[in-house]
């Protein structure tokens, strides 16, 4: 196929003139890019901070090529949702800045990945929020290759790093590549020998049977 650049035609309402002949008897067509205020919107934006900055119009769609930045894995394609007010939730639901109704929508089948929520799995960074907020709204959750390293958290008397607190989750990672390790190795006191992951009800006095959780493929790394 062949692509007309934007030098090559213009736009008068819904008439567009082409100062480059397309191929004799060649197919045209069109892409609509909804309009963002006085910007037409790319197919593409950098990031989820670059996509929450735009004012989407109806029908819009665009594909972000990164969380934190282009291919670092927590991109893809979002459609706007004009009359949503849902919850963002930082992976697949995301409020644009300053608007109220409407919300960005990830379109997506299977398994959620845990870089869509801005988990690094880099070994460094802490990836404890990202990989508890996919776990607290999906049930079926990926964590690719890397090492994502957990911190402590604390509710009343229980010390833990991730919770799973509710039935019917799948957490898959890559065999032999995922790693789950604890962001301090130092279990020298009763806080910080808390366990990766935890699984049940953390209130002890309602406490809510928690069942039908599995966990594939990953591996957990202790105090080394």
């Amino acid at each position: 196929g062949v692509t007309q650049h934007t030098d090559t035609y213009t736009v008068s309402g819904k008439v567009v003139t082409f100062s480059v002949a397309p191929p004799l008897n060649g197919d045209i067509q069109v892409r609509y890019n909804a309009y963002l205020g006085d910007a037409l919107v790319s197919d593409f934006t950098e990031t989820i901070a670059t996509m929450k900055a735009l004012s989407p119009a109806v029908n819009s769609s665009i594909n972000v090529l990164g969380y934190y930045a282009r291919g670092d894995g927590g991109g893809g394609t979002f459609y706007w949702d004009a009359t949503s007010t849902a919850t963002d939730n930082g992976g697949t639901i995301i409020q644009a800045t300053g608007v109220t109704t409407g919300r960005w929508k990830r379109v997506y089948s299977g398994a959620v990945n845990v870089k869509w929520f801005g988990a690094k799995g880099d070994g460094v960074v802490d990836d404890t929020v990202a990989i508890q907020t996919t776990i607290d709204n999906h049930t079926n959750i990926f964590i690719p290759e890397g090492t994502f390293l957990i911190n402590r958290n604390t509710t009343a008397d229980i010390n833990y790093g991730l919770k799973i607190d509710k039935s019917d989750r799948v957490i898959t990672g890559v065999s032999a590549n995922t790693y789950l390790k604890r962001y301090d190795s130092d279990i020298s006191t009763y806080d910080k020998a808390y366990p990766i992951m935890y699984i049940a009800d953390t209130d002890l006095v309602n406490m809510q049977n928690v069942s039908d959780v599995t966990i594939r493929n990953i591996r957990f790394i202790g105090n080394n």
